[in-house]
């Protein structure tokens, strides 16, 4: 009977020593708002990766060192290497000084709804797990929350600030222009004062409101398409090369506001035309800029207050 309960004995001890010794799968969790391919940019781009990764999420870019071949970041004695990636995941290796470990980051179905689940997988042992794991564990699991804060951050994930509003401004004015190479902001000027005119010629009720679309020519030219927002109501025969225009009332705009030099424009149109893909939305029409200033007489590098402005439905 003893040499059974000495057998018991060392049963439960090498048991307990597998349970606690021996390296399990690790799988953490966060909600991604996005699509499984949209998430997936988060997962497999350097330069993602590098806003939310510790210790690069928050490092001055000229701290951060990159290699293209293999894709990875390095900061001193710590390094982050892009094993392997799909377009729902990344294979990373982090190295801290002698130190390395693998961790999987990827996109997956969320039963809940249609958006998407992010899981962090590592090999880990229950002792390490209940010492709260080692360095690099703890970092991956802190990038982790950062990755979720991320995706749930329009201006972190896409670069700018975003928000969802109302149409207000409904009656406009509006003409076409055609320009060369390195005239648009005399073209801007030209547009804007012939628009200004007639609306003070036809007493329109100019309320203040200027919006513009630019559109660059394959000759370098380009098409310009200014409106004036009004409070009179006209009727424009097709031949006017003023016309009146209405927004659809109580529709919906995607904008970001920004200030700063007028060249970061084209930047914001890029980043908001992929949230408009991203989310599946539907162009209603152009998009355009809504000038918050007095002046519309600038150039590319000159300090600007601008709404860029999507339509959508």
């Amino acid at each position: 009977m003893k040499k059974w309960r000495l057998l018991l004995v060392l049963a439960l001890i090498i048991l307990m020593a597998y349970s606690v010794f021996v390296p399990r799968t690790v799988q953490h969790d966060v909600r991604s708002p996005y699509f499984m391919d949209v998430t997936g940019r988060a997962l497999n781009r350097p330069d993602m990766i590098a806003k939310w990764y510790v210790p690069f999420a928050g490092m001055d870019s000229h701290s951060v060192k990159r290699s293209a071949y293999p894709p990875a970041l390095m900061a001193g004695e710590k390094s982050l290497t892009l094993l392997a990636t799909t377009s729902i995941s990344g294979i990373m290796l982090a190295r801290d000084g002698m130190d390395s470990a693998e961790f999987l980051f990827t996109a997956r179905h969320d039963t809940v709804d249609i958006n998407c689940i992010v899981s962090l997988f590592y090999t880990s042992t229950l002792l390490q797990q209940l010492s709260g794991g080692n360095k690099l564990q703890r970092d991956a699991l802190k990038s982790l929350d950062n990755l979720g804060a991320l995706l749930n951050d329009v201006k972190s994930f896409y670069g700018y600030p975003m928000q969802k509003i109302e149409v207000e401004d409904t009656s406009f004015l509006t003409a076409k222009k055609m320009v060369g190479a390195g005239e648009l902001q005399k073209g801007r000027k030209e547009i804007f004062d012939m628009l200004l005119k007639v609306a003070r010629d036809r007493n329109a009720g100019y309320n203040g409101v200027r919006i513009f679309h630019p559109v660059k020519q394959a000759d370098g030219g380009w098409s310009l398409f200014a409106g004036v927002g009004v409070t009179k109501h006209f009727d424009t025969p097709e031949n006017d090369p003023i016309q009146y225009r209405m927004m659809p009332y109580k529709k919906l705009l995607l904008v970001c506001d920004y200030e700063g030099p007028y060249y970061k424009v084209g930047e914001i149109n890029a980043a908001m035309k992929q949230y408009i893909d991203d989310h599946q939305m539907v162009n209603l029409a152009i998009p355009f800029e809504k000038i918050m200033q007095d002046s519309q007489d600038f150039g590319d590098s000159a300090q600007v207050k601008l709404r860029i402005t999507y339509p959508f439905h």
